[in-house]
């Protein structure tokens, strides 16, 4: 008998690119939007989905929780190794010729800035794909947030 899946996500995998600039100053130009930039971090884990399944197995062993992950063209061996670290079994791939839903969280001095912005296909959650995998399953708990580009 295959082990039941308790636990999964059909929450957003992100890679999230953090940039932190400096309040604006006399001193910076104006093409740079009043800012200069100290620190950029790219290809950051994240996602709420991300987040949920991997503080699942904190109670749970990674053959019981799950969730499914868009892999672009982006992908890198990095992201595949510290993945894996959490359990190979727990994540379900679509490879996807595009790449990887990506996030920019900007930070300008202490506050976070309003350029934040993410590249979330919108067939992300395609019906077709959502009812096979469904119906493949014996999940007993569905963790899922609603988007208004889903229809």
């Amino acid at each position: 008998m295959a082990s039941e899946i308790a636990v999964c996500s059909l929450g957003l995998f992100i890679l999230d690119t953090f940039e932190f600039r400096s309040a604006n100053t006399p001193s910076t130009s104006a093409s740079q939007g009043g800012t200069t930039l100290l620190k950029r971090d790219e290809g950051v884990i994240g996602g709420g989905g991300t987040y949920a399944i991997v503080g699942s197995r904190v109670w749970l062993p990674s053959k019981r929780v799950g969730i499914l992950v868009d892999r672009g063209r982006d992908w890198t061996d990095k992201v595949q190794n510290k993945l894996d670290e959490f359990g190979k079994e727990m994540w379900t791939y679509r490879e996807k010729e595009e790449e990887t839903t990506k996030a920019l969280n900007l930070y300008i001095g202490q506050h976070r800035g309003e350029a934040n912005k993410s590249t979330i296909p919108s067939n992300l959650f395609a019906k077709p794909l959502l009812s096979q995998t469904i119906a493949q399953s014996s999940w007993r708990r569905l963790r899922f947030l609603p988007s208004d580009s889903i229809s």
